[in-house]
């Protein structure tokens, strides 16, 4: 097994990162994390494998890309108490599960859209509002108060909602967008507008705006997610493989 080593050096960074452009639609989540949000990380990468890991400085959070089958995670270099992690290819996951208490493990299915949108009463849909933020905060449980962090996301990237009698009812946004890769995200209908086709034709305006500036829409969707796995499905995405988001705990004591 090969190790990866720290990088010391902003042109050996550089490099790295040109190396994970030229499979943006594998490092995209890597890549807006780690360069986008502004965070500190130590980045320890493996040349031959392209493996990358990013230890944020600041936070117990840990981003992986690339695979690890063939390069040894660094892992006294983790954070030993434990340490989120997002979007973590199994290969990584399966080193991490030898080493550390797993306390929450979230498997996705990854997600590409695939053909044309063609026309429809999608075109006539609008975006979210930074007012919208309270009310989709209040249907978003995966983290802890998260409306400033809607309220981000709804400012940098676009989105699609239907409002009925003006009231926003369903919608659909963008976790990130970073060389034509978009990353769909926070989706959901109140429930009573729900089986009216509300979130399909969200999603379908989402999807059409990003394939006409020459983008691709991503997703993950949870594999126990059968409603939205469905859905996704049903607006001609297409399934292309898996990661998983994980709530790593303390390293076994050896």
């Amino acid at each position: 097994m090969k190790n990866a080593r720290l990088l010391t050096t902003i042109s050996d960074i550089k490099k790295m990162k040109l190396a994970l452009n030229d499979d943006i639609f594998q490092n995209a989540i890597f890549l807006f994390r780690v360069f986008e949000i502004g965070h500190e990380y130590d980045i320890y990468y493996d040349n031959e494998t392209r493996a990358a890991m990013a230890i944020d400085l600041n936070e117990a959070l840990v981003v992986f890309s690339g695979n690890w089958t063939d390069t040894t995670i660094p892992f006294d270099k983790l954070p030993q108490a434990g340490f989120f992690t997002h979007g973590c290819p199994t290969s990584a996951l399966t080193q991490l599960k030898n080493e550390f208490k797993i306390d929450y493990e979230g498997p996705c299915w990854k997600y590409v859209s695939s053909g044309d949108i063609g026309d429809g009463p999608w075109d006539d849909l609008g975006g979210l509002e930074e007012g919208d933020a309270a009310l989709i905060a209040e249907h978003w449980d995966l983290i802890d108060d998260p409306e400033d962090i809607i309220k981000e996301k709804i400012r940098k990237f676009d989105s699609a909602c239907v409002r009925v009698d003006g009231e926003l009812v369903s919608w659909v946004g963008l976790h990130y967008e970073i060389k034509g890769m978009a990353e769909l995200g926070f989706a959901h209908t109140l429930d009573d507008h729900r089986r009216k086709g509300y979130l399909a034709m969200s999603t379908k305006a989402l999807v059409k705006r990003i394939n006409g500036r020459g983008g691709k829409a991503v997703a993950h969707m949870f594999k126990s997610n059968e409603a939205s796995v469905s859905l996704a499905e049903s607006v001609g995405f297409e399934r292309v493989g898996e990661a998983t988001w994980a709530e790593i705990g303390a390293r076994y004591i050896i």
